[in-house]
């Protein structure tokens, strides 16, 4: 009975091997090649130690916490003039505990804060000023860490 189908080789190795070792080879050698350049930003040269490790400990927080988001009371600026589902890029101010305590996402406009519940998708025990994407998803306020 004649053969449908005759994998063909190189080098004595089937393609759909070369195949899969092409896609997965060279993923390989971009993570060891960006570990490399990652260790060679963080010199000491290029930033203090301090403000390195800080932002290290953040990273580190909020992969921690990305994978579910936490709820706190905070005082916002956000409003129902938002659009639902709008986005803006927002500021974060620690409290006396080092929690987020404030959300300001326009600090030209004279407006009125509310202390309203936001949910929050990073690390909320930061004690420094941090970036947030944040947007309104119906009658809630959702922000996302940014850095």
């Amino acid at each position: 009975m004649p053969t449908l189908f005759r994998e063909s080789r190189i080098l004595g190795i089937p393609t759909s091997l070369l195949v899969i070792f092409g896609i997965l080879i060279p993923g390989w050698v971009m993570l060891i090649w960006t570990n490399a350049s990652n260790e060679e930003l963080a010199s000491p040269t290029s930033h203090t130690t301090a403000h390195r490790n800080a932002q290290e400990a953040r990273d580190e927080e909020a992969r921690v916490y990305s994978y579910w988001p936490s709820t706190l009371r905070v005082d916002a600026d956000m409003d129902s003039f938002w659009l639902n589902h709008e986005e803006r890029i927002c500021q974060t101010h620690p409290d006396e505990h080092g929690r987020i305590g404030v959300v300001s996402c326009d600090p030209t406009r004279d407006h009125q804060e509310h202390n309203i519940p936001v949910r929050f998708w990073g690390g909320v025990e930061r004690n420094i000023v941090s970036d947030w994407k944040c947007r309104r998803e119906g009658d809630d306020f959702v922000c996302r860490a940014i850095d």
